[in-house]
């Protein structure tokens, strides 16, 4: 695939971010600034020729690739006024919370080691959320795709796995794992993990 399409196909301007949210792209980069919206995913910079009746020119172009599932996460912001990063946390929080959650009652078997150092993970996850990691990682930078990779990479280095386990694993990760061109070489230790759950099949 070409890298240009790859963007094209899997990514949001800001500008298309703001389009499908109905936010201003001012209030999108305010956020941004404020540490409540993620960084984009990726920040392309490239130098272009362009050539024509009145001859040739060259420039240089930037673009910023935004993560397609950051519209759910304005959603979920939208609705508070004169937000602060430590609110968007909770929010992030409350959202972390109940993805595990719905990983328990979709039958992911959490022992109680998983959960004495939560908190302080999600966290850590939080700044990695703003910082755009997930934006490149997973398939479309939802909380729940984090929440995926998180306790994916917990209990393979924490737990042993049964059968049924580790192909509820291997399943969460190949749905929430993103794919990029070779070319952009992002291969994380969550599509590392991946092939060597596959291997252990």
């Amino acid at each position: 695939m070409i890298i240009s399409e790859y963007f094209e196909n899997y990514f949001y301007s800001l500008k298309q971010l703001a389009s499908h949210t109905f936010v201003k792209e001012q209030q999108l980069s305010d956020w941004i600034d404020l540490c409540i919206l993620p960084n984009a995913a990726y920040h392309l910079k490239k130098q272009v020729q362009s050539s024509s009746f009145f001859g040739i020119t060259d420039f240089n172009e930037e673009k910023e690739y935004f993560a397609r599932g950051y519209t759910k996460w304005i959603e979920l912001i939208k609705p508070y006024s004169d937000l602060s990063s430590a609110q968007a946390y909770s929010v992030f929080y409350q959202q972390y919370a109940k993805c595990v959650n719905h990983l328990q009652l979709k039958g992911l078997e959490f022992n109680s080691d998983y959960f004495e150092n939560l908190e302080e993970r999600i966290q850590d996850h939080w700044q990695l959320f703003l910082a755009g990691k997930y934006g490149v990682i997973t398939a479309n930078g939802f909380i729940h795709e984090i929440v995926a990779l998180e306790s994916v990479d917990f209990l393979a280095k924490n737990a042993e796995l049964n059968d049924d386990q580790l192909k509820k694993c291997i399943r969460l990760l190949e749905r929430s794992l993103s794919y990029p061109p070779a070319q952009l070489n992002c291969v994380s230790n969550s599509h590392t993990l991946l092939n060597n759950l596959n291997s252990a099949q």
